[in-house]
């Protein structure tokens, strides 16, 4: 199912990060990794349940930029909201 994402609006520890449409998102490794491990995942099988190529899912883990979507699907893969895995922008 595909959603047109005009804007996203993500809250994260006080602050509001705004991405528009067609910036890339990058997560933060240690809470990827701390949600996969609740899940008991590797990122084999992550890239499998996300239904993504294994370098796109090493993009996400490695903190390279991503499309909201991507990382959407990681999130709903791990059961977690978005917002759970977005890193702080520096």
């Amino acid at each position: 199912m595909t959603i047109a994402i005009a804007w996203i609006i993500i809250h994260l520890d006080k602050q509001k990060l705004i991405k528009r449409k067609g910036e890339n998102m990058k997560a933060d490794r240690k809470k990827l990794e701390l949600a996969m491990a609740r899940v008991c995942i590797n990122s084999k099988a992550l890239a499998e349940a996300a239904q993504l190529p294994r370098p796109t899912l090493n993009n996400v883990i490695n903190r390279r930029g991503v499309s909201p979507a991507t990382l959407g699907k990681v999130a709903k893969a791990l059961g977690v909201d978005p917002a759970d895995l977005i890193a702080e922008e520096e």
